[in-house]
Protein backbone atom coordinates (compact mmCIF):
# COMPACT_ATOMS: atom_id res chain seq x y z
CA UNK A 1 0.00 0.00 0.00
CA UNK A 2 1.60 3.27 -1.10
CA UNK A 3 2.05 6.15 1.32
CA UNK A 4 4.69 7.95 3.34
CA UNK A 5 4.42 5.55 6.29
CA UNK A 6 5.74 2.00 5.77
CA UNK A 7 5.45 0.54 9.28
CA UNK A 8 8.88 -1.07 8.97
CA UNK A 9 10.59 -1.34 12.41
CA UNK A 10 13.77 0.71 12.66
CA UNK A 11 13.07 2.75 9.54
CA UNK A 12 13.63 6.49 9.91
CA UNK A 13 13.60 9.22 7.28
CA UNK A 14 16.80 11.15 6.75
CA UNK A 15 14.82 14.39 6.79
CA UNK A 16 11.26 15.39 7.80
CA UNK A 17 8.68 13.91 5.45
CA UNK A 18 6.58 16.16 3.27
CA UNK A 19 3.18 14.80 2.27
CA UNK A 20 0.39 16.37 0.26
CA UNK A 21 -2.90 16.73 2.17
CA UNK A 22 -4.82 18.59 -0.53
CA UNK A 23 -6.74 15.56 -1.86
CA UNK A 24 -9.98 16.68 -0.20
CA UNK A 25 -9.61 20.37 -1.09
CA UNK A 26 -12.39 20.32 -3.70
CA UNK A 27 -14.84 18.91 -1.16
CA UNK A 28 -14.44 22.05 0.95
CA UNK A 29 -15.23 24.51 -1.85
CA UNK A 30 -18.60 26.20 -1.21
CA UNK A 31 -19.40 26.60 -4.90
CA UNK A 32 -19.82 22.84 -5.22
CA UNK A 33 -22.66 22.61 -2.69
CA UNK A 34 -25.87 21.12 -4.12
CA UNK A 35 -28.93 21.70 -1.89
CA UNK A 36 -32.33 20.08 -2.02
CA UNK A 37 -35.00 22.32 -3.54
CA UNK A 38 -36.88 22.62 -0.25
CA UNK A 39 -33.67 23.64 1.51
CA UNK A 40 -33.34 26.61 -0.85
CA UNK A 41 -36.92 27.55 0.08
CA UNK A 42 -36.11 27.25 3.80
CA UNK A 43 -33.03 29.49 3.48
CA UNK A 44 -35.05 32.17 1.70
CA UNK A 45 -37.82 31.92 4.28
CA UNK A 46 -35.30 32.52 7.07
CA UNK A 47 -33.90 35.51 5.18
CA UNK A 48 -37.36 36.96 4.57
CA UNK A 49 -38.55 36.55 8.16
CA UNK A 50 -35.25 37.45 9.83
CA UNK A 51 -35.35 34.23 11.82
CA UNK A 52 -32.68 31.59 12.46
CA UNK A 53 -32.70 28.51 10.23
CA UNK A 54 -32.57 25.36 12.36
CA UNK A 55 -31.20 22.37 10.43
CA UNK A 56 -31.56 18.72 11.31
CA UNK A 57 -30.41 15.68 9.38
CA UNK A 58 -27.98 12.78 9.36
CA UNK A 59 -24.29 13.54 9.97
CA UNK A 60 -22.45 14.10 6.70
CA UNK A 61 -25.44 15.43 4.73
CA UNK A 62 -24.15 19.01 4.53
CA UNK A 63 -25.76 20.88 7.44
CA UNK A 64 -22.68 22.91 8.35
CA UNK A 65 -21.48 23.29 4.77
CA UNK A 66 -24.69 25.13 3.85
CA UNK A 67 -23.48 28.24 5.68
CA UNK A 68 -20.37 28.47 3.51
CA UNK A 69 -22.40 27.94 0.34
CA UNK A 70 -24.88 30.71 1.19
CA UNK A 71 -22.16 33.15 2.25
CA UNK A 72 -20.23 32.42 -0.95
CA UNK A 73 -23.22 32.95 -3.28
CA UNK A 74 -24.37 36.13 -1.53
CA UNK A 75 -20.87 37.60 -1.25
CA UNK A 76 -21.03 37.94 2.53
CA UNK A 77 -17.44 36.96 3.31
CA UNK A 78 -16.29 34.34 5.78
CA UNK A 79 -18.87 32.56 7.91
CA UNK A 80 -18.82 33.54 11.60
CA UNK A 81 -18.65 30.14 13.32
CA UNK A 82 -19.57 29.00 16.80
CA UNK A 83 -18.93 25.37 17.77
CA UNK A 84 -21.12 24.50 20.74
CA UNK A 85 -19.81 22.47 23.67
CA UNK A 86 -21.43 21.25 26.87
CA UNK A 87 -20.03 24.14 28.93
CA UNK A 88 -20.80 26.96 26.48
CA UNK A 89 -22.82 29.88 27.86
CA UNK A 90 -25.14 32.16 25.93
CA UNK A 91 -22.73 35.09 26.37
CA UNK A 92 -20.02 33.00 24.65
CA UNK A 93 -22.01 33.25 21.41
CA UNK A 94 -21.48 37.04 21.48
CA UNK A 95 -18.07 37.71 22.99
CA UNK A 96 -15.32 36.44 25.26
CA UNK A 97 -13.66 38.61 27.90
CA UNK A 98 -10.26 37.39 29.07
CA UNK A 99 -10.57 38.00 32.80
CA UNK A 100 -7.55 35.83 33.61
CA UNK A 101 -5.16 37.76 31.36
CA UNK A 102 -6.48 41.05 32.69
CA UNK A 103 -5.92 39.87 36.27
CA UNK A 104 -2.34 38.85 35.51
CA UNK A 105 -1.55 42.07 33.69
CA UNK A 106 -3.01 44.20 36.47
CA UNK A 107 0.18 43.45 38.42
CA UNK A 108 2.45 44.32 35.50
CA UNK A 109 3.38 48.03 35.58
CA UNK A 110 3.89 48.10 31.80
CA UNK A 111 0.46 46.63 31.07
CA UNK A 112 -1.60 47.95 33.96
CA UNK A 113 -3.17 50.66 31.81
CA UNK A 114 -4.34 48.34 29.03
CA UNK A 115 -7.86 49.42 27.99
CA UNK A 116 -10.56 46.85 28.80
CA UNK A 117 -11.63 46.48 25.15
CA UNK A 118 -8.24 44.85 24.45
CA UNK A 119 -9.42 41.86 26.48
CA UNK A 120 -12.58 41.39 24.39
CA UNK A 121 -12.81 38.89 21.54
CA UNK A 122 -16.07 39.07 19.63
CA UNK A 123 -17.70 35.74 18.80
CA UNK A 124 -20.14 34.89 16.00
CA UNK A 125 -23.34 36.69 16.99
CA UNK A 126 -21.51 39.61 18.58
CA UNK A 127 -19.32 40.14 15.52
CA UNK A 128 -22.38 39.94 13.26
CA UNK A 129 -24.24 42.64 15.22
CA UNK A 130 -21.16 44.89 15.30
CA UNK A 131 -20.64 44.46 11.54
CA UNK A 132 -24.34 45.21 10.94
CA UNK A 133 -24.04 48.42 12.98
CA UNK A 134 -20.99 49.63 11.04
CA UNK A 135 -17.78 51.31 12.12
CA UNK A 136 -19.24 54.79 12.70
CA UNK A 137 -22.03 53.59 15.01
CA UNK A 138 -21.59 54.57 18.64
CA UNK A 139 -21.60 52.10 21.50
CA UNK A 140 -24.28 53.14 24.00
CA UNK A 141 -23.04 53.75 27.57
CA UNK A 142 -24.69 51.56 30.21
CA UNK A 143 -23.45 53.57 33.18
CA UNK A 144 -22.18 57.01 34.05
CA UNK A 145 -18.60 57.79 33.23
CA UNK A 146 -18.53 55.64 30.09
CA UNK A 147 -17.98 57.59 26.89
CA UNK A 148 -19.91 56.82 23.70
CA UNK A 149 -17.27 55.74 21.19
CA UNK A 150 -17.38 54.58 17.56
CA UNK A 151 -17.30 50.82 17.15
CA UNK A 152 -14.34 51.05 14.77
CA UNK A 153 -12.28 52.45 17.67
CA UNK A 154 -13.40 49.76 20.10
CA UNK A 155 -12.89 46.87 17.68
CA UNK A 156 -10.19 47.88 15.18
CA UNK A 157 -9.38 44.28 14.35
CA UNK A 158 -12.69 43.85 12.50
CA UNK A 159 -11.83 46.45 9.87
CA UNK A 160 -15.27 48.00 10.24
CA UNK A 161 -16.66 50.30 7.59
CA UNK A 162 -20.20 50.59 6.29
CA UNK A 163 -22.83 48.28 7.81
CA UNK A 164 -22.69 44.77 6.32
CA UNK A 165 -24.61 41.59 6.97
CA UNK A 166 -23.15 38.21 7.81
CA UNK A 167 -23.83 34.49 7.90
CA UNK A 168 -23.47 33.01 11.39
CA UNK A 169 -23.16 29.25 11.93
CA UNK A 170 -24.04 27.89 15.37
CA UNK A 171 -22.98 24.28 15.07
CA UNK A 172 -24.49 21.44 17.12
CA UNK A 173 -26.58 23.59 19.46
CA UNK A 174 -28.01 20.46 21.07
CA UNK A 175 -24.64 19.98 22.81
CA UNK A 176 -25.17 23.20 24.77
CA UNK A 177 -27.27 23.44 27.92
CA UNK A 178 -31.01 23.76 27.43
CA UNK A 179 -30.99 27.42 28.54
CA UNK A 180 -28.62 28.61 25.79
CA UNK A 181 -31.09 28.56 22.84
CA UNK A 182 -33.72 30.57 24.74
CA UNK A 183 -31.16 33.01 26.14
CA UNK A 184 -30.07 34.27 22.70
CA UNK A 185 -33.52 34.93 21.25
CA UNK A 186 -33.92 38.51 22.51
CA UNK A 187 -30.50 39.57 21.24
CA UNK A 188 -31.14 38.09 17.81
CA UNK A 189 -34.58 39.69 17.57
CA UNK A 190 -33.51 43.13 18.80
CA UNK A 191 -30.00 43.13 17.26
CA UNK A 192 -28.33 44.31 20.44
CA UNK A 193 -26.11 42.90 23.14
CA UNK A 194 -24.39 44.24 26.25
CA UNK A 195 -20.73 44.16 27.25
CA UNK A 196 -20.91 44.97 30.97
CA UNK A 197 -17.11 44.70 31.28
CA UNK A 198 -16.89 47.74 29.00
CA UNK A 199 -20.09 49.34 30.27
CA UNK A 200 -21.58 49.51 26.76
CA UNK A 201 -24.42 48.22 24.61
CA UNK A 202 -24.01 47.56 20.89
CA UNK A 203 -27.11 47.99 18.75
CA UNK A 204 -27.75 47.57 15.02
CA UNK A 205 -30.74 48.15 12.77
CA UNK A 206 -33.08 45.14 12.86
CA UNK A 207 -33.37 45.35 9.07
CA UNK A 208 -29.76 44.12 8.84
CA UNK A 209 -30.08 40.87 10.75
CA UNK A 210 -27.54 38.19 9.87
CA UNK A 211 -28.60 34.86 8.47
CA UNK A 212 -28.16 32.58 11.48
CA UNK A 213 -27.88 28.90 10.59
CA UNK A 214 -28.13 26.54 13.55
CA UNK A 215 -27.44 22.81 13.28
CA UNK A 216 -28.67 20.03 15.53
CA UNK A 217 -28.04 16.30 15.59
CA UNK A 218 -31.15 15.69 17.69
CA UNK A 219 -29.08 14.51 20.66
CA UNK A 220 -31.66 16.17 22.90
CA UNK A 221 -34.85 18.13 22.45
CA UNK A 222 -34.72 21.89 22.09
CA UNK A 223 -37.04 24.24 24.03
CA UNK A 224 -40.39 25.04 22.44
CA UNK A 225 -40.03 28.87 22.62
CA UNK A 226 -36.81 28.59 20.65
CA UNK A 227 -38.35 26.28 18.04
CA UNK A 228 -41.31 28.63 17.53
CA UNK A 229 -38.95 31.42 16.51
CA UNK A 230 -36.94 29.41 13.99
CA UNK A 231 -37.47 28.21 10.44
CA UNK A 232 -36.98 24.43 10.65
CA UNK A 233 -35.75 22.01 7.99
CA UNK A 234 -34.48 18.44 7.99
CA UNK A 235 -31.95 17.81 5.23
CA UNK A 236 -33.03 14.60 3.46
CA UNK A 237 -30.64 11.91 2.37
CA UNK A 238 -29.99 12.38 -1.37
CA UNK A 239 -31.64 9.93 -3.75
CA UNK A 240 -29.68 6.78 -4.57
CA UNK A 241 -29.70 5.23 -8.07
CA UNK A 242 -32.62 2.88 -7.36
CA UNK A 243 -34.77 5.57 -5.74
CA UNK A 244 -37.21 8.07 -7.16
CA UNK A 245 -35.48 11.30 -8.14
CA UNK A 246 -37.08 14.46 -6.70
CA UNK A 247 -38.09 17.09 -9.21
CA UNK A 248 -36.42 20.49 -9.35
CA UNK A 249 -38.41 23.56 -10.45
CA UNK A 250 -35.50 25.26 -12.18
CA UNK A 251 -32.30 24.39 -14.01
CA UNK A 252 -30.48 23.09 -10.93
CA UNK A 253 -29.36 19.44 -10.99
CA UNK A 254 -31.63 16.94 -9.22
CA UNK A 255 -30.87 16.22 -5.57
CA UNK A 256 -29.21 12.83 -6.00
CA UNK A 257 -26.05 11.39 -4.52
CA UNK A 258 -24.54 11.11 -8.00
CA UNK A 259 -25.12 14.80 -8.75
CA UNK A 260 -23.71 15.80 -5.36
CA UNK A 261 -20.57 13.78 -6.08
CA UNK A 262 -19.96 15.20 -9.56
CA UNK A 263 -20.55 18.75 -8.29
CA UNK A 264 -17.78 18.23 -5.75
CA UNK A 265 -15.30 15.91 -7.48
CA UNK A 266 -14.21 16.62 -11.05
CA UNK A 267 -14.03 14.07 -13.88
CA UNK A 268 -16.06 11.32 -12.18
CA UNK A 269 -19.34 11.36 -14.10
CA UNK A 270 -19.91 8.10 -15.94
CA UNK A 271 -16.71 6.46 -14.70
CA UNK A 272 -16.41 2.84 -13.61
CA UNK A 273 -15.43 3.96 -10.12
CA UNK A 274 -18.51 6.13 -9.62
CA UNK A 275 -20.99 3.70 -11.19
CA UNK A 276 -19.72 0.72 -9.20
CA UNK A 277 -19.27 2.85 -6.12
CA UNK A 278 -22.88 4.00 -6.18
CA UNK A 279 -24.02 0.40 -6.49
CA UNK A 280 -21.90 -0.71 -3.52
CA UNK A 281 -22.86 2.32 -1.45
CA UNK A 282 -26.55 1.59 -2.07
CA UNK A 283 -26.00 -1.95 -0.77
CA UNK A 284 -24.38 -0.58 2.36
CA UNK A 285 -27.14 1.97 2.93
CA UNK A 286 -29.84 -0.69 2.49
CA UNK A 287 -28.35 -2.83 5.24
CA UNK A 288 -30.13 -2.22 8.54
CA UNK A 289 -27.48 -3.86 10.73
CA UNK A 290 -25.17 -0.85 10.83
CA UNK A 291 -24.90 1.25 13.97
CA UNK A 292 -24.20 4.23 11.70
CA UNK A 293 -24.67 3.87 7.99
CA UNK A 294 -22.15 5.66 5.76
CA UNK A 295 -22.91 9.26 4.79
CA UNK A 296 -22.43 11.21 1.54
CA UNK A 297 -19.35 12.86 3.06
CA UNK A 298 -17.79 9.47 3.79
CA UNK A 299 -18.71 8.19 0.33
CA UNK A 300 -16.90 11.11 -1.31
CA UNK A 301 -13.84 10.47 0.86
CA UNK A 302 -13.97 6.84 -0.25
CA UNK A 303 -14.13 7.82 -3.92
CA UNK A 304 -11.07 10.03 -3.52
CA UNK A 305 -9.23 7.22 -1.77
CA UNK A 306 -10.08 4.68 -4.44
CA UNK A 307 -9.27 7.06 -7.31
CA UNK A 308 -5.89 7.83 -5.75
CA UNK A 309 -4.99 4.14 -5.53
CA UNK A 310 -6.65 2.76 -8.67
CA UNK A 311 -7.84 5.55 -10.96
CA UNK A 312 -11.41 6.35 -11.93
CA UNK A 313 -11.69 3.83 -14.78
CA UNK A 314 -10.78 0.80 -12.67
CA UNK A 315 -13.74 -1.25 -11.48
CA UNK A 316 -13.52 -1.68 -7.68
CA UNK A 317 -14.33 -5.39 -8.18
CA UNK A 318 -11.03 -5.69 -10.04
CA UNK A 319 -9.03 -4.57 -6.99
CA UNK A 320 -10.62 -6.47 -4.06
CA UNK A 321 -7.63 -6.01 -1.75
CA UNK A 322 -7.70 -2.23 -2.13
CA UNK A 323 -11.47 -2.26 -1.73
CA UNK A 324 -11.29 -4.20 1.52
CA UNK A 325 -8.64 -1.86 2.90
CA UNK A 326 -10.89 1.10 2.12
CA UNK A 327 -13.59 0.03 4.59
CA UNK A 328 -12.14 2.20 7.37
CA UNK A 329 -12.94 5.28 5.26
CA UNK A 330 -16.62 4.36 5.05
CA UNK A 331 -17.46 2.68 8.36
CA UNK A 332 -16.45 3.94 11.80
CA UNK A 333 -16.89 1.15 14.34
CA UNK A 334 -15.56 -2.40 14.65
CA UNK A 335 -19.07 -3.83 14.45
CA UNK A 336 -19.91 -1.80 11.34
CA UNK A 337 -16.60 -2.76 9.74
CA UNK A 338 -17.41 -6.45 10.19
CA UNK A 339 -20.89 -5.96 8.78
CA UNK A 340 -19.48 -3.93 5.92
CA UNK A 341 -16.93 -6.60 5.03
CA UNK A 342 -19.75 -9.13 4.71
CA UNK A 343 -21.68 -6.78 2.39
CA UNK A 344 -18.55 -6.14 0.31
CA UNK A 345 -17.68 -9.82 0.02
CA UNK A 346 -21.21 -10.61 -1.16
CA UNK A 347 -21.03 -7.73 -3.62
CA UNK A 348 -17.68 -8.97 -4.98
CA UNK A 349 -19.27 -12.40 -5.58
CA UNK A 350 -22.21 -10.79 -7.32
CA UNK A 351 -24.71 -11.93 -4.71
Amino acid sequence: MSGPYTGQPGRKASKPAVFDTSLRADLEKPEGYLPATDLVTAVNAAVLLGQPLLLNGEPGTGKSALADAVAYELGLGDVLRINCKADIRSVDLFYYFDHIRRLHEANDPEKRGTPPEDYVKLQGLGAAIVRAAGGDALAEPLRQGVQARPLKELFPGLGLGKPVQSVVLIDEIDKASRDVPNDILVEIDTMRFDLPELGIRVRADTSRKPLVIITSNSEKSLPAPFLRRCVFYTIPFPALPHEEVPETPDDRPPYTLEEIVVSRISNLRGTALLNDGLDLFSRLRDNNRFEQRPSPAEFMNWLLYMRHHCGEETHPRAVPDVLRRSVSVLLKSDRDRRTGMTVIDNWLRGD
